[in-house]
């Protein structure tokens, strides 16, 4: 009996520990117009700062919050010495998958055939109906330039700000599968997957993100 009450003691430390250490998942609703945010993947309006945050990796932060119109999704660097392209995969009962892109360009794709490699279901370039995202560009004063990095000919940012509609995504909830090329000036890209370990093709695999809605914060 006293075993058996150890190991429950035991037991219970166990779960609670781990129940503690699961990430948020609810998403802030703030009081903001879309049009307050300027998608350029500086993350410099106080919005951002209210936002949930992920710690994805030593270099990369995810950072998520909604408004009454849009879900707005950050993927920000944590050196000015990298860029960043990413993959957002998402999904609930309502639509999907669907996989948004954007580094130099934005694309669009939806699960097809079984598959998202790309030479059997590409990217169609240029198609963000329902959302948008802050994208490479290149600074024409030294794009030509042999001698500096590919990163010292980008104009700066600190990552990709999504802003995603509502009537996109419906639902109270999104499953979210990250998938980040991080470009440094010491290397040519680390692949970064959030949540680690996850499948693009199985959602079960993807984080979960809370959208019901609360009163807005101010």
């Amino acid at each position: 009996m006293k075993a058996f009450k150890n190991s429950f003691f035991v037991l219970t430390i166990v779960l609670l520990y781990s129940c503690g250490s699961q990430p948020d998942t609810k998403v802030p609703t703030l009081s903001i117009a879309s049009s307050g945010i300027k998608v350029d993947g500086i993350f410099d309006e106080s919005a951002w700062n209210q936002a949930l945050v992920h710690h994805i990796s030593d270099s990369v932060d995810l950072l998520v919050f909604q408004n009454s119109e849009n879900v707005f999704i950050g993927i920000k660097s944590l050196s000015d010495y990298q860029r960043t392209s990413t993959d957002l995969y998402l999904q609930n009962e309502n639509f999907g998958p669907i996989n948004l892109h954007s580094s130099m360009q934005l694309g669009e794709r939806a699960y097809a055939q079984n598959t998202w490699k790309t030479d059997v279901n590409p990217y169609r370039w240029g198609n963000n109906e329902g959302w948008t995202a802050n994208i490479f560009q290149w600074n024409e004063e030294v794009r030509e330039s042999r001698s500096l990095h590919i990163i010292e000919k980008l104009l700066y940012s600190q990552g990709q700000e999504y802003v995603i509609s509502k009537e996109k995504i419906p639902g109270d909830y999104l499953n979210l599968d990250i998938k980040i090329n991080v470009i440094a000036l010491d290397n040519q890209a680390l692949p970064i997957a959030y949540p680690e370990g996850s499948v693009e093709t199985d959602p079960a695999t993807w984080l979960r993100l809370e959208l019901a809605t609360d009163k807005p914060t101010e």
